[in-house]
């Protein structure tokens, strides 16, 4: 009965700790001129909110700035800097920099081009190295030089490195790369000096993602101790509690009550069993103020509590259970066989690798370039699709349409050339096929019939079936093409934004655009006589996004034109999520036909193991029959798909 009544009064406590925020020890600084285009400051920005995202997981207060305005009043009270992707600071920037290290302020460097960073942390930069391949830089290996509380390794699968080197008697390596085999090699990962760390690249979101934040934890707080009393706390409050229960000890009654009398009962007990002795563990390390190995501890407490709350969920739906794959190469590189068995030991039916874009194929096409992967690792579809059948999953083509973000700069001048790309209502050119121009429809069919008369695959899966935005496209080819459709000549051109009837007119025309390629990849599985799912990833907001972006998706339901849709509901809210997919399976035809998409890993959404149960739960609750998760990564494959396989997608 003791031990009960203090779990109450302990959570209490800890939660009046972590309402004493810590000061803005830290900065972000996310790289804008420092970067030397476009591309690269929308980068460095996507690193700073990365970084940012995993400081507010350890409860560490800081602020993002900006190349331009860090100055000394900015960073007024900030003892530690971190610089995600900052290639080449201009001098202003380093003047400043100087000054705060003069007065006893860290730098926490990514991945820089610039040697005068370098020489602030008294290191002297190397050169930049590539590797065509994986496997060279796969693990970060801490050696003993290394600060304490570290972790041994952290995993990482690095493509590119530009390493600083130690000054003799100024700084030292702490952390050396270690290569797929398990070999550790002589290329420098951390370097350490007495003015701060330099990580000779950026910090992935691949995988690892607790030993990641533990490093950058660590590093941090061997700047600023203070940061691990504030993260311990946090932790604490944060591990031994799951979303819809409001402490450690409800958490452990509402599984105890779910589990009661279930086939799992006897597992969930033991995971409760060991995690409320775990948690009087903590109480006592937190007495003893044992900060680092508390955070460790509760890694152990929440995936306890995790496993206890996965033996209780109901089987997910089954009729369609999908990941889609970004890369086009699996989670190993030249090896198919061991991603597909992965995808199906974790209660998977299907993979939608994405194997073809609108300029560039992953396998031998005839009709656009071929990639550097198949270059590299051959026809990654005739791959890809005998591991899936082998290891009994159906393959869907992951199709990208229009879109040329990936193309050989080559191909994309061409179709510039040819005035196939689309112009936006203010003039700029997008790097998008326009879909009205039949050259770029003709184009997009052919690399469809292609794998259709080559290969055996199970579904055809639009992607980016839709203009770029809604102020696309306004080429001359739009205007001509359109005036002769509708039979009048526009005197105004591009059409000003509003709701008059040529307006109308201009959004039913853009959607029969879009609508016709969907039509026309329909009606070529029947010319062939094969029978392949046609199916697409569409914007959730329906009907909404037939006007704004012209994906008609839910007349395509009602047309037969598709087989299913998977609409790419990513939001964190389990209450929006269940009032999106509600709607959506209200629309005509859409039963059997909706199959939820799930951002577990997305830019929008960043689920947890327990979100993504509970999504899942929610997909079929609300009556789908199927669902598919955004992305196969190494986040999902190691650290989601291990509970869904205990849940959602086990077999019972």
């Amino acid at each position: 009965m003791l031990k009960h009544f203090l779990f109450p009064l302990f959570f209490f406590l800890i939660t009046l700790m972590c309402s004493v925020m810590p000061a803005q020890e830290i900065a972000v600084i996310k790289g804008t001129v420092s970067t030397p285009n476009d591309a690269e400051r929308n980068y460095s920005e996507s690193v700073a909110k990365r970084i940012s995202r995993w400081l507010a997981d350890l409860n560490l207060a800081h602020k993002i700035l900006n190349d331009e305005t860090v100055s000394l009043s900015t960073l007024k009270g900030v003892s530690v800097i971190i610089l995600g992707y900052n290639p080449k600071l201009p001098e202003k920037e380093l003047t400043v920099l100087r000054n705060f290290i003069s007065r006893g302020g860290k730098l926490v460097v990514f991945f820089s081009s610039d040697p005068d960073l370098a020489g602030l942390l008294n290191m002297k930069l190397g050169n930049y190295v590539s590797a065509e391949t994986g496997g060279r830089w796969n693990v970060i290996h801490f050696t003993d030089q290394a600060p304490s509380h570290l972790p041994p390794t952290v995993r990482q699968e690095s493509h590119n490195i530009r390493p600083a080197y130690p000054l003799p008697g100024k700084s030292k390596i702490i952390a050396f790369w270690e290569d797929a085999s398990g070999t550790v090699t002589t290329e420098p990962a951390w370097v350490q000096s007495d003015n701060g760390f330099w990580m000779s690249h950026i910090l992935l979101d691949d995988g690892d993602t607790e030993n990641k934040k533990q490093m950058l934890l660590a590093i941090i707080a061997h700047c600023a101790p203070s940061c691990w009393f504030s993260t311990a706390c946090h932790y604490l409050l944060e591990s031994s509690v799951l979303p819809g229960y409001q402490d450690f000890p409800e958490t452990v009654k509402g599984i105890t009550a779910r589990a009661l009398n279930s086939p799992a009962e006897l597992k969930a007990r033991s995971a409760l069993d060991r995690a409320s002795a775990l948690y009087l563990e903590l109480k006592q390390m937190l007495d003893n103020k044992q900060y680092p190995q508390i955070i460790r501890k509760c890694r152990a407490l929440n995936a306890l509590l995790a496993e206890a709350y996965a033996c209780i969920q109901p089987v997910a739906p089954d009729k369609f259970r999908g990941l889609w794959e970004q890369t086009g190469l699996g989670l190993y590189p030249g090896d198919w066989n061991r991603t597909c068995k992965l995808v199906a030991d974790n209660g998977f039916t299907d993979i939608m690798p994405n194997l073809l874009l609108a300029g560039i194929a992953h396998y031998d096409s005839k009709v656009i370039p071929t990639s550097n992967s198949f270059r590299l690792y051959g026809d990654q579809l005739s791959k890809c699709a005998e591991a899936a059948h082998k290891n009994g999953l159906r393959i869907h083509v992951w199709k990208g349409c229009w879109r040329l973000d990936y193309a050989p700069e080559e191909f994309v001048q061409r179709m510039k050339k040819e005035n196939r790309l689309m112009i936006s209502d203010n003039g700029k050119t997008a790097n998008w096929l326009c879909p009205s121009n039949p050259d770029n429809l003709r184009q997009e069919k052919d690399t469809i019939r292609e794998i259709l008369q080559k290969y055996q695959i199970d579904g055809i899966h639009l992607d980016f079936i839709r203009f770029k935005d809604s102020h696309t496209c306004f080429c001359t080819g739009c205007k001509s093409r359109f005036e002769n459709d509708i039979g009048k000549k526009i005197s105004k051109w591009p059409l000003p934004p509003g709701k008059t009837e040529t307006r109308k007119e201009f959004n039913r025309w853009r959607r029969a655009q879009i609508t016709r390629l969907v039509r026309d990849v329909r009606a070529m599985t029947q010319t062939l006589n094969i029978k392949v799912k046609v199916s697409a990833a569409v914007y959730a907001n329906y009907p909404g996004v037939s006007e704004s972006i012209a994906q008609d998706w839910g007349s395509w339901l009602e047309e037969n034109l598709v087989d299913f849709v998977c609409p790419m509901d990513y939001v964190q809210s389990n209450e929006q999520f269940s009032t999106i997919v509600k709607r959506q399976l209200n629309l005509p035809m859409a039963a059997g036909r909706v199959y939820p998409g799930i951002g577990v890993t997305t830019s929008e959404s960043r689920l947890s193991q327990v979100q993504t149960m509970d999504q899942l739960v929610i997909a079929g609750k609300e009556g789908a029959s199927g669902f598919a998760l955004f992305d196969l990564n190494r986040v999902l494959a190691f650290e989601v798909l291990p509970l869904l396989r205990l849940s959602c997608t086990a077999s019972r």
